[in-house]
């Protein structure tokens, strides 16, 4: 397999994967230069299935060209309001609330108390929780659908909404979207999320302790 990388620098991009690298652009140049860039990094997802093709046109149109390219994924840093957002090559299929192919999963730095972990997976099941690096991600087919879950998740999490009401709202606000209309609440966030959220748990120094005493006491009972 053939894999392509472009590297994203201060003053141009680098493509390599041919059998000789550009010189760097002049700036009259700069335009035509990124425009062929791009063209290779379409040539590079040809095969992929049309949800990922469709998802990472979005993201190119947002957010330039990504920082990491794979043959199974794409990775955009610190877009728009997102710390990450990655495109998939393959998807996964989800009925809720009609059916599609998650392909987009946007992560922020968010920190969910325990407790709410089940209500937020009931909600819906395309809600990711990392507790340890304290980022919460959603993953669907479209960024407004991504916006309104997160925010969605967060209402969920000060006790604003309930599980049902949040569906039916997820559910109904899919609907104007499709329709060509976007509300605000799916396209940019109703709180604030910045700063570390993670959580390192603590170290349980008792452990070793104790299982060197349970195995002083194995090898005397032999």
């Amino acid at each position: 397999k053939t894999g392509l990388t472009i590297m994203i620098l201060a003053f141009g991009v680098t493509s390599l994967g041919c059998s000789h690298q550009k010189k760097k652009p002049k700036a009259e140049d700069k335009v035509d230069y990124l425009t062929l860039s791009q063209v290779n990094l379409r040539n590079h997802i040809s095969a992929w299935p049309e949800p990922s093709k469709v998802a990472t046109e979005e993201m190119l149109s947002k957010y330039g060209l990504p920082q990491t390219i794979s043959e199974d994924f794409l990775v955009w840093n610190e877009s728009g309001i997102f710390k990450r957002s990655v495109v998939y090559r393959e998807g996964i299929y989800h009925a809720f609330p009609t059916p599609h192919t998650d392909v987009l999963e946007q992560t922020i730095n968010y920190k969910v108390p325990t407790q709410k972990v089940d209500d937020l997976w009931a909600f819906n099941g395309s809600i990711l929780l990392d507790r340890t690096k304290g980022e919460m991600s959603s993953r669907c087919d479209q960024e407004p659908m991504n916006i309104l879950a997160l925010n969605l998740a967060d209402e969920i999490v000060h006790n604003k909404i309930s599980i049902s009401a949040a569906r039916k709202e997820y559910q109904e606000t899919a609907k104007t979207l499709a329709a060509g209309n976007q509300p605000k609440f799916s396209s940019q966030f109703s709180f604030v999320s910045n700063g570390n959220k993670a959580d390192p748990d603590k170290e349980i120094k008792a452990i070793i302790p104790q299982k060197r005493e349970q195995i002083q006491a194995q090898e005397a009972q032999e």
